[in-house]
């Protein structure tokens, strides 16, 4: 990609972000997005990049308040005995490095706050930090329980460091088939996913169709099968409705989350007959997520949000995605489930069931 094109999707997608973007620039932005695949493709994960940015900086200052907390706590207890905690490095690689060192300090923070009372002053910036130190604890923990299964994977070895990107992908078949966007997986050096249990599997891309941002991926292990049975869910072969009520599951963060709403236009971005425009909250993280109907039929794959909305999205159809996987030769082709057995379920029970297809695709790239 040339340079200047670079340098224009950074500016716009920053100026989206931060609300700057005028309605002459959208439309204008808009248009080259339509035109050029790969420029639209470079946008979304250089926009989904900026957007989990955003996230992290917030964290970061609460990683800033505990540090001062911390620091005024000890300087008014005189005479406390130093802690001292030795690190084989030989047993951390980077990404374990930095959430054992955050969980240090904040361990040694407990510990001084644990022997006096919060004082008025501070007591609500104390419930704060006590919050964040839960969350760190729970990081850490993830990062290693991740880091020791993908290192008990045959199939692959662990990465050095954590994902550089992350998706939601979900099953086309019980044998390890699934499907996301093809943003997501473009250019990755590894992939793994990681499923409702918390385990990690590699994973390879089978096909892919770049203009309608759609990948076609099968987990390496060939013993591997996402859950009992076969999916629970089926596909349609048309287009849903004008104004049908859909829910979705994808990972904007390490635990899945459940979104609903409804068809707003039966045509996607542009007037593009492939996809649909949909009123429903989605995030950074939620590319490739499953769209389904009441009667729990997949009617399409979330691909990106609208820049100057909160609940617009567009989704790519299940029609496409059939299409698709017409193409693909006989021997690389999934078997799709030709059974709906969500139909007479609650959404509740729909969901519980869904969870075991569902994962979380995570790429590392160079």
């Amino acid at each position: 990609m040339r340079l200047e094109d670079e340098l224009y999707i950074a500016e716009a997608a920053e100026a989206a972000l931060t609300g700057k973007l005028s309605e002459h620039d959208q439309a204008v932005l808009n248009s080259r997005l339509a035109a050029d695949p790969e420029l639209a493709r470079a946008y979304h994960e250089y926009y989904d990049t900026i957007s989990s940015l955003q996230v992290a900086a917030r964290r970061s200052k609460y990683k800033i308040m505990l540090r001062d907390v911390h620091e005024e706590t000890m300087a008014k207890r005189q005479g406390m005995k130093r802690l001292i905690i030795h690190f084989n490095p030989r047993l951390l690689r980077s990404a374990a490095m930095a959430a054992s060192i955050a969980l240090l300090t904040s361990l040694v923070t407990v510990w001084v706050m644990h022997e006096q009372e919060p004082k008025s002053a501070s007591a609500r910036n104390l419930q704060l930090v006590r919050h964040e130190l839960a969350n760190l604890k729970a990081t850490q923990a993830h990062q290693q329980k991740q880091i020791q299964e993908i290192r008990e994977n045959a199939d692959a070895p662990a990465p050095a460091a954590q994902s550089n990107y992350a998706g939601t992908g979900f099953a086309l078949s019980n044998d390890g088939y699934l499907i996301t966007n093809y943003h997501v997986v473009d250019g990755a050096e590894s992939i793994q996913i990681q499923t409702r249990n918390g385990k990690s599997y590699a994973a390879s891309v089978v096909a892919y169709e770049p203009k309608n941002d759609i990948a076609l991926l099968r987990v390496n292990n060939k013993q591997f099968r996402f859950g009992k049975g076969e999916l629970p869910y089926s596909f349609l072969p048309a287009k849903a409705p004008l104004g049908a009520a859909i829910y979705t599951l994808g990972f904007p963060q390490d635990e899945i989350v459940y979104n609903e709403g409804y068809i707003a236009s039966s045509n996607g971005f542009q007037g593009d007959s492939n996809q649909y425009r949909l009123e429903v909250p989605a995030g950074p993280g939620q590319s490739g997520a499953p769209v389904l109907n009441n009667q729990g039929e997949v009617v399409g794959i979330i691909r990106s949000k609208d820049a100057e909305s909160e609940s617009t999205t567009y989704a790519i159809t299940s029609r496409t995605l059939l299409r698709l996987l017409r193409d693909v030769p006989k021997d690389k082709r999934p078997r799709l489930p030709q059974a709906n057995r969500l139909g007479r379920l609650s959404r509740e029970q729909q969901i519980d069931r869904l969870q075991d297809y569902t994962c979380m695709v995570q790429v590392y790239k160079k």
